[in-house]
Formats: C-alpha cells, structure tokens, sequence
C-alpha cells in the first residue's frame, strides 16, 4: 500500500493534442476517472494511466495566485 505522500496524479496535454493524459497511483482519481466512463491504457499493480478528452477535464484550483504567472527576476 502506497502512502497518500505516494499516490500522485500527474497530467499532461498541450495546446495542439485535443486529448490529455492522466497517469495516477491514487484510486480514488482512478474510480472518479472510470466513472466518468474511461477506462486504463494501462494499469500496474497501483498505477493507472488513462487518455481524456480535453474537453472533460475541469482544473479548479482553490487559490487564485496557483494560477498566476510567476514575475521574473530583474
């Protein structure tokens, strides 16, 4: 058993690819995704990756500077 510190979620997708992908050790990102009706590409013992549609996924972030870009240094 992974610990909560372990179960990662990454996703990736550009601005070309109408698609992203999602690769996570946490079940419950994994039970969420397969409920919405995707199944794995691939599934390890504990790691799951799936390819969504873009127009799927929904980023909500709680803090607003999370999504500001960050000022260069001068």
């Amino acid at each position: 058993m992974l610990s909560k510190f372990e179960q990662e979620t990454i996703i990736l997708f550009n601005d070309e690819e109408e698609t992203a992908t999602v690769s996570t050790l946490s079940s419950k990102v994994a039970e969420r995704i397969k409920k919405a009706g995707y199944e794995p590409e691939m599934l390890d013992k504990d790691s799951y990756k799936f390819t969504l549609s873009k127009h799927d996924l929904r980023i909500l972030g709680t803090d607003r500077k999370a999504i500001r870009l960050a000022r260069r240094p001068r």
